[in-house]
C-alpha cells in the first residue's frame, strides 16, 4: 500500500474517505501528466532555471507539508476520530 493512500484512510472519517481518496488520484493523475509532458517543454526551453524552479517547489511543498498536516505516528485512532468530530462541528 502507498503510504500515502495510508494515511489518508487515516485521516479522513469514514463517510468522506472514498472522496477524499478519489481526489488525491485525480491530482496524482494531473500531477504525472504534467510530469511526463510539460517538464520536458520546460527544460529544453529554460535550461537549468527549470531545474532551480522545481527544486523551490518542492521545498514549498516540504514546508507545507511540514506545517499543515497533522503528526500522527503517538497517536491512537479513538483520539484521531475524537479530534476530527472536534474540527468537524
Amino acid at each position: 500500500m502507498h503510504p500515502l493512500l495510508a494515511y489518508l484512510i487515516e485521516l479522513f472519517p469514514y463517510a468522506e474517505r472514498t472522496r477524499g481518496i478519489g481526489i488525491q488520484q485525480i491530482f496524482g493523475k494531473i500531477g504525472a501528466f504534467f510530469s511526463n509532458n510539460v517538464n520536458p517543454v520546460a527544460l529544453n526551453a529554460i535550461n537549468w532555471k527549470f531545474l532551480a524552479i522545481y527544486c523551490g517547489w518542492i521545498f514549498f511543498e516540504f514546508i507545507f507539508i511540514f506545517f499543515m498536516y497533522p503528526e500522527t505516528r503517538l497517536v491512537n485512532l479513538s483520539l484521531i476520530i475524537l479530534m476530527s468530530l472536534w474540527f468537524e462541528s
